[in-house]
């Protein structure tokens, strides 16, 4: 016979915050946009002229000779500071060192990026505001 205690299971719910990243995802890749900064208000006008905001990293897997480190930048390209331009390279240690902490071409790297700026808003940006994680003071030298 059948069992008349079982019961038919329901789909789960699906978990929100997995939803919400999900959405915020397909709504970037079909322009949309999720977040933006609010400038009006602020004390400064920074943002009367185009802007772009770079933001700079570097990651390591292992520290091994073997492995690359990976720099990332990534450049806002519109008004909002909401749509962005990324640049991704592999960092491969040189003689004696295990990692990489500084981007090798950067400089070709941020022209790159300020051509696509370029092409995108038919100018440069007046102002470029640059954060970099991970450097310490006695790394600025290079």
């Amino acid at each position: 016979g059948i069992n008349s205690n079982s019961r038919i299971d329901r789909p789960a719910r699906p978990d929100m915050s997995t939803m919400d990243n999900i959405l915020k995802k397909l709504n970037a890749k079909v322009d949309g946009v999720n977040f933006s900064i609010n400038v009006k208000g602020l004390p400064q006008n920074i943002f009367n002229e185009p802007v772009m905001i770079v933001g700079a990293d570097v990651t390591h897997f292992t520290r091994s000779d073997q492995k690359p480190s990976i720099a990332a930048v990534v450049a806002t390209w519109d008004r909002s500071a909401a749509k962005y331009i990324s640049r991704v390279k592999a960092l491969y240690p040189e003689g004696e060192r295990l990692s990489v902490e500084y981007i090798r071409d950067m400089k070709g790297v941020m022209v790159s990026i300020l051509r696509e700026f370029g092409a995108k808003n038919k100018r440069l940006p007046a102002k470029i505001i640059y954060y970099r994680d991970g450097v310490s003071e006695g790394q600025f030298e290079n």
